[in-house]
């Protein structure tokens, strides 16, 4: 993995959901997982187009201007939990630290539509290392995705899991992750459902589960999705593009 200076900061950059983003698109995205909305643009002319990111907060979703103050990875990577999923070589040059909620909208577009096709160009080929961490901040509904996410993680099936949970969004705590859709998604992908269901009665995942928000929060993440990319970072739903320019310049 790619060495860095102890204190050497992180570049910031908010591209945001889209460097065209189209808001009625967005509009509809949202109210078609159950959302209400309220969008706010913060504009910067700098020849770069929209410099924002999204932020779900008090039922709506914003775009907010501005920054995080993230350290250097290392700093992130020596207080992630061991048991945090990683997919890729372990020895990969890049890694990449994300930071989302099972519920949020734009994390379900980003793992529908994004991540795949970083995972058959990065990740496949050993170039890249992805890991993700929990920032379940959307109500209990979130909390509890995450507890059967990392449930199924017991039996080596996270990513697995993880799909049926962004597969099977329907809005902000509408009652939809709940223990008999959670006992589907087990059974879907072949899980000991009776194993699962145990583990997820018992709520042993429910400190680590807060441990991981607090640490983004200790870093400033305020909104999902959001990623660390080596020295870089990203917040909100961007495009493929803006992914691949950000990696390709680091494993140059």
């Amino acid at each position: 993995m790619e060495e860095y200076k102890k204190d050497e900061p992180i570049k910031i950059i908010d591209v945001g959901a889209d460097q065209n983003i189209d808001i009625k698109k967005d509009i509809e995205f949202v109210k078609e997982n159950g959302v209400f909305i309220s969008i706010a643009i913060s504009i910067i002319a700098l020849g770069m187009g929209i410099y924002n990111s999204y932020q779900i907060q008090n039922g709506g979703v914003v775009a907010k201007a501005g920054g995080v103050k993230t350290p250097a990875l290392e700093k992130i990577l020596k207080e992630l939990p061991e048991n945090v999923p990683v997919i890729g070589n372990p020895e990969a040059k890049l890694t990449i630290v994300e930071m989302a909620d099972f519920q949020c909208p734009f994390c379900g577009r980003f793992h529908r539509d994004t991540l795949s096709a970083l995972k058959q160009k990065y990740i496949d080929t050993g170039k890249v290392k992805f890991v993700y961490l929990d920032y379940a901040f959307l109500g209990q509904e979130s909390r509890d995705a995450s507890e059967a996410a990392k449930c199924a993680s017991e039996q080596g099936k996270f990513w697995e899991y993880h799909d049926q949970l962004y597969n099977n969004q329907n809005g902000e705590n509408q009652g939809n992750f709940n223990l008999i859709n959670f006992k589907k998604y087990a059974t879907a992908i072949g899980l000991d459902v009776a194993k699962f269901e145990s583990c997820v009665a018992d709520t042993r995942y429910d400190k680590q589960i807060a441990d991981e928000l607090a640490l983004g929060k200790k870093y400033g993440v305020n909104g999902t999705p959001a990623f660390i990319i080596g020295k870089q970072f990203i917040n909100g739903a961007s495009p493929l593009a803006n992914f691949e320019q950000v990696i390709d310049s680091q494993l140059k």
